[in-house]
């Protein structure tokens, strides 16, 4: 019994465009994959460099000065709308932007959930009276839109994921104060470390006092070979 049937088949020549036509669906089909492979790729390089840009800007020596300036006068109860309201506007600026980026499509919100989600729900909870205050002040209920819309969407993929943390707890959201504050100090001083310089004598000589020569000092060894 024949499985395949070759009589009358033809290679070359007329009656030969079925090969060629399954020979281009070949092509496009390997094609296809190689394109796809590449869309992966470039999709995954994009999300690395998405997620390396946000933390980059969160853990950077100006916005940790300001969430510092902003969390001390939470942790303490004290209301200081000089110093601290620029602090805040800062910090608030940053999670408007990227509430943006992500409501317009350009940030998957699947990195900002796996990367600065539980961030982003803190700092509303404690920065939403400071966005209420200024919506009323510029009359302008659309101030801090994005950033209130990042914060609920983060809730709700809370919410999908199991999570039930809960900022609005006085205790918890007080343990969550101190640990950030400990972290921009650490980062702060770690950042004038870096800065500071360190200055090394270049020689051994030891100066003798003004209008003398410089010398070195007598080195005595227990080798008389050494010297």
């Amino acid at each position: 019994m024949k499985l395949i049937n070759l009589e009358g088949l033809t290679l070359f020549g007329p009656g030969s465009e079925w090969l060629w036509s399954m020979l281009q669906l070949v092509v496009v089909a390997v094609s296809l994959i190689g394109l796809y492979r590449q869309v992966r790729l470039q999709s995954s390089a994009g999300a690395i460099e998405q997620a390396t840009a946000l933390a980059s800007d969160w853990n950077s020596e100006a916005l940790h000065r300001s969430r510092l300036a902003a969390l001390l006068p939470l942790r303490d109860g004290v209301d200081q709308p000089g110093g601290s309201d620029q602090a805040t506007v800062h910090v608030g600026d940053y999670w408007e932007r990227v509430g943006w980026l992500v409501r317009s499509g350009h940030i998957d919100r699947r990195i900002v959930y796996a990367f600065v989600g539980n961030r982003v729900r803190l700092w509303w909870t404690l920065l939403a009276p400071n966005a209420q205050r200024l919506r009323e002040l510029q009359q302008d209920p659309g101030i801090y839109e994005h950033f209130e819309w990042l914060a609920n969407t983060v809730a709700a993929m809370d919410r999908e994921a199991g999570y039930t943390m809960n900022y609005d707890d006085d205790a918890y959201r007080g343990e969550l104060i101190e640990a950030n504050i400990l972290r921009s100090q650490a980062a702060i001083q770690q950042a004038e470390e870096l800065r500071a310089v360190l200055v090394h004598p270049l020689s051994t000589a030891v100066l003798a006092p003004t209008g003398g020569a410089a010398t070195r000092p007598e080195v005595h060894s227990p080798d008389p070979a050494v010297g």
